[in-house]
């Protein structure tokens, strides 16, 4: 009974705190007494723990199709793209003297000057060392390109218990934000549908639970929840091109 109970870090980071974030978030939108609220018990808590995880586990779903298969797949493209060149461009650089990291390196040096703010403010679109892509093309022979090359590197990296280790903190991570940027985002569209309602109606109740009484307008709600949509969504790519960073560079140095 205590393992079927038991919830994982994975449980807690993806669905537990994202389920808890948005029955708090309905206590100041729409009024509910969920989380601010004055008596607790140890059935209110436990009923809580488990309504936080399975609306947590519900939003997985939209959260996943929305921002990563649509927002980040389809518009920004999965950060492989941007990490490693195709195959045809490598023998491109790489010929006809097959010096590849030279030119490579001058390639960049010269696409950080034109374009600083993508190259560098944006790391998102930041490519691999060159070192690490010869590895990946000259030493390890990978004639696949994007997704295909994640996974065939995914296989190898997995493999490596300390690899295995940094990418399912990663994976926690990005699937943490990735969820919480969700929740905030839908939060926000709904204070958007009842701004002009005014504060909820149970702002006195708030306030008597101890929250601060701007937290309960409208405009105050929207700007911190459209915030945090936006924060959160940049720190899931950052986590996100971190776990494809470590299996590639995992891939390129394993023997």
């Amino acid at each position: 009974m205590e393992k079927i109970i038991t919830l994982t870090d994975y449980d807690i980071f993806a669905y537990l705190m994202v389920g808890i974030a948005v029955l708090a978030a309905s206590d100041l939108v729409l009024g509910s007494r969920f989380v601010f609220r004055n008596q607790w018990g140890f059935g209110i808590v436990t009923m809580m723990v488990i309504s936080a995880y399975v609306l947590g586990q519900i939003l997985a779903g939209p959260a996943e199709l929305i921002l990563e298969q649509i927002a980040v797949r389809q518009f920004l493209k999965t950060p492989v793209h941007y990490l490693v060149l195709t195959r045809k461009q490598y023998e491109e650089i790489a010929e006809p003297d097959n010096d590849f990291v030279a030119r490579c390196n001058d390639r960049y040096e010269q696409t950080m000057q034109e374009r600083y703010f993508i190259t560098t403010v944006l790391s998102y679109f930041q490519p691999l060392s060159c070192v690490i892509q010869q590895q990946i093309r000259k030493d390890k022979k990978s004639i696949k390109d994007g997704q295909e090359l994640f996974y065939e590197a995914y296989a190898i990296a997995r493999n490596d218990d300390k690899t295995a280790e940094r990418l399912g903190t990663f994976s926690r991570l990005y699937i943490f934000c990735r969820n919480m940027a969700f929740a905030a985002l839908l939060t926000a569209v709904a204070v958007l549908f009842r701004w002009r309602r005014g504060r909820c109606a149970h702002w006195r109740a708030l306030e008597a639970a101890g929250l601060s009484p701007w937290l309960t307008y409208p405009r105050w709600q929207f700007a911190i929840f459209a915030t945090a949509a936006v924060a959160l969504f940049f720190r899931y790519v950052f986590f996100y091109r971190l776990y494809s960073v470590e299996v590639l560079t995992a891939f390129a140095t394993l023997k």
